[in-house]
């Protein structure tokens, strides 16, 4: 049986299935970050619930395709965009990976990773894997593909992975990147019951602020260069 919570973000109605990520601080980063995209190709990339697709289409997106290896996320993507009026804007696409998109096809990826170490598994929707960085590692190098020249990726980002580790990913494979936002978050009580192993994670970092366990989240954003036009031939 599926349970249903529905909620607003913003102007959006959303139904949000179990097991499927609900919208969190990173999805309002993200959405800040995305400004006008008026004709614009978007992916959502791990799509969840559909959160991020319909506020492209909202913002006035030319066409929105929204990727998730869930069907079940993606049945309630198709439910959001329909609840919302907005079914036409979108292709909502089951997959395990980006190699079934084409060739620098969109001006804008947004893509919210799971990013929770853990040594056992948890939720799909939260857990990145022993390291945290399993989900990244399986998309960002197929990042610049996919985009098309002078597009750009947003992606969510945070001190349990390495913030600078997912910046120079980015650079590695191509991408001029910058930080666009970030904020302290307080460790809920998944993270304080993993926080020994945290700690033993060479790459992740937990800051204590007012004797409170945190962890750091960014916006970075990864800009295709634009190709340069092929220098005149000489007569």
């Amino acid at each position: 049986m599926i349970k249903l919570m529905r909620t607003r973000f913003g102007e959006v109605l959303l139904d949000v299935w179990s097991g499927v990520y609900p919208p969190r601080r990173s999805t309002k980063m993200l959405v800040k970050n995305m400004g006008d995209l008026s004709g614009r190709i978007v992916l959502d990339l791990g799509c969840g619930s559909g959160i991020i697709g319909i506020v492209a289409a909202i913002r006035g997106a030319g066409r929105v395709v929204c990727l998730d290896i869930s069907l079940r996320a993606c049945r309630n993507a198709v439910r959001n965009f329909r609840l919302n009026g907005l079914a036409e804007w979108a292709d909502v696409v089951v997959g395990d990976g980006s190699s079934c998109l084409r060739d620098s096809a969109f001006d804008l990826v947004v893509l919210n990773p799971p990013m929770t170490p853990s040594p056992r598994p948890l939720p799909r929707y939260t857990w990145g894997g022993a390291d945290g960085r399993g989900f990244l590692k399986r998309f960002l190098a197929d990042i610049s593909r996919i985009l098309k020249s002078g597009g750009r990726l947003l992606v969510a980002a945070s001190s349990l992975v390495g913030v600078d580790w997912v910046a120079s990913t980015l650079e590695n494979h191509g991408l001029s990147v910058r930080v666009l936002d970030c904020e302290l978050v307080r460790c809920g009580k998944m993270l304080r019951e993993l926080l020994d192993y945290i700690h033993s994670l060479n790459h992740a970092s937990i800051i204590s602020l007012s004797g409170e366990p945190h962890w750091l989240l960014a916006v970075l954003e990864g800009e295709k260069k634009e190709l340069e036009p092929p220098a005149p031939l000489k007569s």
